[in-house]
């Protein structure tokens, strides 16, 4: 909360902080920095999760220029107006900042980015470390009760983006969080939502009438032979399989025979998705 309300920021600014039914003194700490911060709105809930949160944030939120920061992370207040003013002089949809990842206090990488840098070099999967013109999310939301929510950056509000700005300037101090989503849920079945989440994201696609581009089909590829193999590995070989069947059924949807260029890889993936080939789809996915 230090980092995100000071004297740094000379614009007109909100911060939404959303307690999603925290069992601490999370509430009241955020009613305390209310009293003395009226830029300040604190709204709580029961616990619905990070989808529902984002979500409820976007229903209130006024501002032209949106960004996000997860509670245990550090926000470099001082460098947002420099990089507001840059989006609205050049009418900027998207800026990715870079961004230092910190673990126990001290930075053990640095993400760098370059200005000049397009979007396909200069952006990742996390919301994060990022700057957004309001109107990309105007009609899209974070899947609630899924995991891997992130993923509507790549395949919903990337293809909407016009014009991209990278920055040098590190926005986000990332903070590795040992207890988090990723390290506590290795080899557990709720990974299996990296199948749930890519479905809901081609339904999505269809109802916001955003064209599946070659780009597109390349990342649905991806996210459905190396993503999903990478976060369901360690699970029952059963299980396994009963996701490669609904993998399969999904990726036939997709007019990937269509694509001017692909890989040999790639096309030893589909061979082995069109031949029912379970084994060959998973030693050919952590290859990709």
């Amino acid at each position: 909360m230090d980092s995100v309300l000071g004297p740094e920021f000379t614009g007109q600014y909100e911060v939404i902080a959303i307690n999603d039914g925290s069992t601490d003194q999370s509430l009241a700490i955020l009613n305390r920095y209310q009293h003395v911060n009226k830029q300040l709105k604190v709204i709580d809930q029961t616990n619905r999760g990070l989808s529902a949160t984002r979500n409820r944030g976007f229903q209130i939120s006024k501002g032209q220029y949106i960004t996000f920061l997860d509670a245990d992370d550090q926000l470099n207040l001082a460098i947002l107006p420099d990089l507001i003013a840059k989006m609205k002089a050049q009418q900027i949809q998207m800026l990715q900042a870079s961004y230092n990842t910190t673990y126990q206090g001290r930075v053990v990488q640095a993400t760098a980015f370059k200005a000049g840098q397009s979007l396909a070099e200069a952006t990742d999967g996390y919301p994060w470390a990022k700057i957004y013109d309001y109107r990309l999310w105007k009609q899209v939301r974070f899947p609630e009760k899924i995991y891997f929510e992130d993923t509507v950056l790549l395949f919903l509000i990337e293809p909407q983006v016009k014009r991209f700005l990278a920055s040098e300037l590190s926005l986000i101090d990332y903070r590795i969080n040992e207890t988090g989503f990723i390290q506590s849920n290795k080899n557990k079945p709720v990974n299996i939502d990296s199948l749930y989440v890519t479905n809901w994201l081609m339904q999505q696609q269809q109802q916001l009438a955003i064209p599946m581009t070659d780009q597109l089909l390349h990342l649905y590829l991806f996210q459905l032979s190396n993503m999903l193999v990478r976060r369901i590995n360690g699970l029952d070989e059963a299980l396994q399989e009963a996701v490669f069947i609904q993998a399969r059924t999904l990726i036939l949807q997709l007019p990937i025979d269509e694509l001017e260029h692909t890989s040999t890889l790639e096309r030893q993936i589909m061979i082995s998705i069109h031949n029912r080939q379970f084994k060959v789809w998973l030693q050919l996915s952590q290859l990709y």
